[in-house]
């Protein structure tokens, strides 16, 4: 199914003291939106070789180091002493810095031209003069001018200012670079209908489809415009066919010029095309739920506040919100003695390209999640490679209700889930999958696993309806009380099933310059003992997410976006998946159980490097 046209605007914090108004490109200049930056650029000037040349003389000991946007996209090299030109201007034996590394390697442009203060240079250990600075006796008047173009590219002019090309009268005002050695004006009013700030403003070459504002300002404007919506995080999203109000910028008390809302329209979000092997949205039952642990924060940066605002009516129980004291109860499944309390604070529970018949669909990333049995992902490394590895563990699962009085016996237990161990290799877990009224207990449904080790058990497994329930009850008998009861209690009811547990250890895949990749089970699928495959996935979601706000902003491509993204992704889990699967193994075996991750981490993520 298709998204419906939704436009989205970046609001960027500093310390929750300020917004940030972005427009960005068009999606016709997806490939490098931000052509507004270009005027700070050496476009098509040849960069001089590094280790010097004719007419290149190398700075011996002469290094910088930039970062732009991000940690991950920057550009470092040495300094040569060398001629500069662009346009008519020529400087002699300007000491330029030569890029020798860079994270960004779609990057078309050469170079940036040093229109800062002394105090941004990054050359080390002596700072340079920058361009700025070495060209100014050149010039007629010690001035520059950017025109930026919406959707274009600007114009950089030194030395004159062509009043052809802007309406009105100019005002000065004075820059503020003491504190700081940037292009400020410390009093800029804004204001758009009701909402008004006067503010510290920062001028940027490099940035000329950007300014910065007052939060509250940022939030008054969006909430002028119909439909809109606090996407969380530096966004808000609204149709796009709503009108944006014109914004008044004043400088002093006798400068003033109006930005058109339009220009603040920025991009759409998609178009983006979600394939479900399902024809409606409930047609598989909800016969399983899952916990949200450690992925709360990257779960809230996903989702709109709208959306994350009614987190709780799609929990387990609605009735009861996530709480500091909430626990994963573990017990003895022999003899109903509590183990270990493992503490979860505030878990949030929930329930819930070319195709076969020969029809496809074009775009220009390929997302492949569709689970642990994914296509995508044996398009990528082939059936072999791709293929998932049986481990000797079953489950059986069922979803059901109780009698109330055993309900309620469970619910002392735990009000949300619970696991116990047996010494014959045996797992019980037990979840509250809903409740459609807190007072009568009878109409609780639950989620009921039972999981064993079918090598050390020597038993086969069980096909059929009848041969599953037989399974069951065989090991339900196994169980202390209350545990007993309730298991016999749903082994004769129908809507069992039983599988084999398996994983993928996540490897490298050409990623076809960054046009396909996986994410959630399709990238690492892992067992479920600990709770990980859910919060790995949101992980993968926010995280590829970020990396694309970067390519949509241009600051980085997207084969660079992708391949930070699977950096960090299939590290993380590969991780995950081992972790997982040692710790099934280890919960299966009484003589490692205490030694497992579930009893020593709980549920907390592994940390980098382990």
């Amino acid at each position: 199914m298709a998204n419906d046209a939704q436009c989205q605007r970046k609001r960027r914090g500093r310390d929750g003291r300020y917004g940030l108004f972005r427009p960005v490109c068009s999606p016709t200049n997806i490939a490098r939106p931000c052509l507004l930056t270009r005027g700070s650029w050496l476009d098509g000037q040849k960069a001089p070789p590094a280790n010097g040349g004719p007419g290149v003389k190398p700075v011996p000991g002469e290094t910088f180091n930039i970062t732009y946007g991000s940690s991950t996209n920057y550009e470092s090299g040495v300094a040569v002493k060398t001629t500069v030109k662009f346009g008519d201007l020529s400087v002699k034996d300007f000491t330029l810095g030569v890029v020798t590394k860079e994270t960004d390697k779609s990057s078309s442009e050469d170079g940036i031209m040093g229109l800062g203060f002394l105090g941004l240079n990054r050359m080390r250990p002596i700072q340079q003069p920058t361009l700025m600075m070495a060209v100014q006796e050149q010039l007629q008047q010690p001035v520059f001018t950017l025109e930026f173009k919406p959707d274009s590219t600007g114009n950089l002019e030194f030395g004159i200012v062509d009043h052809s090309k802007h309406k009105g009268t100019l005002v000065e005002a004075k820059v503020n670079n003491i504190s700081e050695p940037y292009w400020q004006v410390d009093a800029i009013t804004l204001s758009s209908g009701k909402a008004k700030v006067t503010q510290r403003m920062l001028f940027d070459s490099g940035s000329g489809d950007t300014m910065y504002a007052d939060a509250t300002f940022v939030a008054d404007y969006w909430h002028q415009v119909a439909g809109n919506n606090y996407y969380g995080g530096y966004s808000w999203i609204f149709p796009c066919k709503s009108k944006l109000p014109d914004m008044q910028v004043s400088i002093g008390s006798s400068g003033s010029a109006t930005i058109p809302g339009e220009r603040f329209r920025g991009r759409e979000l998609g178009p983006a095309t979600v394939f479900e092997r399902e024809g409606y949205l409930n047609e598989r039952p909800r016969d399983w739920n899952f916990g949200i642990y450690h992925a709360q924060a990257p779960l809230a940066g996903c989702l709109p506040k709208h959306l994350s605002d009614k987190l709780q009516t799609a929990m387990v129980n609605p009735h009861r919100g996530p709480s500091e004291q909430d626990k994963f109860r573990m017990f003895n499944a022999q003899t109903a003695e509590l183990m270990m309390d493992v503490p979860t604070p505030n878990v949030m529970r929930f329930a819930r390209t070319h195709f076969e018949d020969g029809t496809f669909a074009t775009g220009n990333l390929l997302i492949g999640a569709e689970g642990s049995r994914s296509k995508v992902r044996e398009y990528l490394l082939g059936p072999d490679k791709a293929a998932l590895q049986e481990l000797p563990l079953l489950v059986a699962a069922t979803l059901e209700t109780l009698p109330a009085e055993l309900s309620l016996k469970i619910k002392d237990l735990h009000d949300l889930y619970c696991v116990a161990y047996h010494p014959d290799a045996l797992v019980a877990f037990m979840a509250l999958h809903e409740v459609p009224d807190p007072e009568k207990p009878e109409s609780w449904r639950w989620t009921f696993y039972q999981t064993w080790n079918d090598r050390t058990a020597k038993r086969g497994m069980p096909r059929g309806a009848e041969a599953i329930r037989e399974e069951w009850v065989y090991w339900a008998e196994k169980l202390a009380e209350p545990f007993r009861s309730a298991y016999l209690a749903v082994g004769g009811k129908g809507g069992m099933y039983c599988d084999r547990l398996s994983e993928w250890r996540t490897i490298a895949w050409d990623n076809h310059d960054g046009r396909v990749t996986l994410a959630g089970d399709a990238a690492h699928p892992m067992t479920f003992h600990r709770g990980q495959g859910l919060n790995n996935a949101i992980n993968d979601a926010a995280n590829l997410c970020k990396e694309l706000d970067g390519y949509v902003e241009g600051e980085k491509g997207l084969t660079e976006a992708v391949r930070a993204y699977e950096e960090e992704m299939q590290e993380r889990g590969y991780a995950a998946v081992v972790s997982s699967g040692e710790n099934s193994l280890m919960v299966h075996d009484w003589e490692r159980l205490a030694q497992s991750p579930v009893f020593k981490m709980g549920m907390k993520p592994l940390e980098k490097g382990v």
